[in-house]
């Protein structure tokens, strides 16, 4: 008994591989997300938007991003966690780049779903990776540095792109930062190479959880409630800072700073 636990806790083959590999996927989705505050008052004023509009803009990739994570999920069982994945990251950063040629708002829109849409396939995906690399113990550590490293995206892409608005314009900013993305795409699947390409088979006590993904308990209720709460206060806080900030005369680096420091 002593030896299976053991042998559960151990970290697999290339473990550490696979973390740095989740953990780039992470900052680098997490910063792309959240570096769109930065660009919401210039979208504004460029497109004539009201505030409800603005709110719009970030429900439509946002929205898709949460809506598309399980089908994501069932995707990366069929063709593969590492195609997936790319694919999903690639996918962000062509819309971002595309959205950065367009001033046609119904066009710009689509391009936002379908940034979200890309985006959606980071989180269970690489989530996933980390979490069967590792066991026990070792598991918890690896998905505490996960979710360390995609706060730091969260800090250092608003920054980057806020300085590079304030020296160039809003769509060389946008393109730069995809840039960043399809390089980090890159080094993910060459870290990732090799990795296996499906879940691993359940057994037939697991067949209803399988049907979902997870285990329906109290606890995971608790938790999907308390994560509800907390992007609903965050997103909608973080979205119309910038603006509060630009009327009290803040630039575009300040802005970045503060999006930056929350």
């Amino acid at each position: 008994m002593n030896e299976k636990k053991a042998a559960s806790q151990t970290p697999a083959p290339g473990s550490r591989r696979i973390l740095f590999a989740g953990c780039l996927a992470h900052l680098t989705h997490d910063g792309l997300t959240d570096m769109l505050y930065v660009f919401f008052p210039v979208w504004q004023q460029l497109f004539s938007l009201n505030f409800s509009d603005v709110g719009l803009f970030k429900t439509l990739f946002s929205g898709s991003l949460a809506a598309f994570q399980m089908p994501a999920g069932a995707l990366g069982n069929r063709f593969g966690l590492v195609r997936s994945l790319t694919a999903g990251t690639l996918l962000t950063c062509l819309a971002l780049t595309a959205a950065s040629f367009t001033r046609f708002v119904p066009l710009f829109a689509v391009l936002l779903i379908v940034g979200g849409m890309g985006s959606s396939a980071q989180h269970p995906l690489a989530s996933a990776a980390v979490s069967r690399a590792f066991g026990g113990a070792s598991s918890r550590n690896a998905l505490s540095t996960y979710n360390f490293v995609g706060d730091l995206g969260k800090l250092a892409f608003p920054a980057m792109a806020a300085l590079i608005i304030a020296r160039t314009d809003w769509e060389t900013a946008i393109r730069v930062m995809a840039a960043v993305g399809i390089a980090s795409a890159v080094l993910v699947a060459a870290m990732l190479a090799g990795q296996a390409q499906a879940a691993p088979s359940l057994s037939s006590g697991q067949a209803a959880t399988a049907r979902l993904g997870f285990a329906m308990t109290k606890a995971f209720g608790a938790l999907t409630a308390i994560g509800v709460l907390d992007s609903a206060t965050r997103m909608g806080f973080l979205t119309f800072l910038p603006f509060v900030l630009k009327d009290k005369g803040a630039d575009m680096s300040v802005i970045g700073l503060a999006l930056a420091l929350l």
